[in-house]
């Protein structure tokens, strides 16, 4: 096992700069598809839209940034990597975010009915947002990680409640 470990990490070191540079080209398209999104949620006419299709943004986001956040999670070995990832991950956090308050403004508002899981949801999505920003502002000292598990964590509560 130890032997395999050792390939796995030869490997890691001799491709790091590659990846490196890719994850970073990826962050970089994440960042411009969520100005490209911005921008047309501000042009497009809310009735040409419908919510439905920032739902379907939303939805589609939260999926992406979960997987960034497990990306960053399990790149702690390249610090360039992880950097990247995490940039990402903070970026698609505040994606997802916005598009699901914009999304479901009537409902995450609306406490007529009481709290309900969706209101969790949009809590402990808000949360993990602004841990996931917090844990990238504060690399590369020790601390960040503390944030950026109890982030990713709330995340996937977040997610796992909507599901269930």
């Amino acid at each position: 096992m130890r032997f395999l470990l050792l390939i796995a990490f030869s490997f890691s070191t001799l491709f790091s700069e590659e990846i490196s540079e890719k994850a970073e080209s990826i962050a970089k398209e994440v960042v411009e598809t969520s100005k490209d999104v911005a921008k047309e949620m501000v042009k497009a006419p809310k009735k040409a839209m419908g919510y439905t299709d920032y739902e379907e943004w939303h939805e589609n986001s939260g999926y992406i940034t979960l997987g960034l956040l497990g990306a960053t999670m399990l790149t702690t070995w390249n610090e360039d990597i992880h950097k990247s990832f995490g940039i990402a991950s903070a970026v698609g956090m505040a994606t997802t975010t916005t598009l699901g308050v914009v999304a479901h403004k009537d409902t995450v508002f609306d406490l007529s009915d009481g709290w309900k899981k969706e209101h969790w949801h949009s809590l402990l999505g808000a949360f993990a947002t602004v841990a996931i920003i917090m844990s990238v502002s504060q690399a590369p000292e020790d601390a960040h990680a503390g944030l950026g598990m109890v982030g990713g964590i709330s995340a996937g509560i977040s997610y796992a409640i909507v599901e269930w």
